[in-house]
C-alpha cells in the first residue's frame, strides 16, 4: 500500500523513556536502530506479520497492515503514560 506525503499516526510516550506508534488503532515498536522499519507490538505473541515502514521524513511509505489480533485496549495512566492490554479470548 502506498500513502500520500501525510503523517496520519500517533507516537505515544511509553514509561522508561520508549515509545510506540499508533497506527489504525495498532500500535508498532521500532525494529531497528535506524527507526524506519516498525512492527506490529504483537509479532511475536500472536505471529502478527503487519509492519509499516517510514521515510527519513517521517510519512509512511509502506504498510502491511492485516493483523492477526483485534486492536489493544488502550487506557493513560494517572502520570501521563499509556497502558495496553490484549483482549481477552473466549475459546
Amino acid at each position: 500500500m502506498l500513502f500520500n506525503n501525510t503523517i496520519d499516526y500517533h507516537v505515544i510516550p511509553l514509561a522508561k523513556n520508549k515509545s510506540v506508534i499508533m497506527y489504525n488503532s495498532y500500535t508498532y515498536s521500532y525494529h531497528m536502530k535506524g527507526k524506519s522499519l516498525l512492527r506490529c507490538s504483537q509479532k511475536v505473541s500472536e505471529k502478527c506479520r503487519a509492519f509499516i515502514k517510514l521515510d527519513k521524513h517521517g510519512n509512511i511509505m509502506r504498510a502491511v497492515t492485516d493483523h492477526t489480533h483485534l486492536p489493544p485496549i488502550c487506557e493513560m495512566t494517572g502520570d501521563g503514560y499509556y497502558r495496553f492490554t490484549k483482549h481477552k479470548k473466549f475459546y
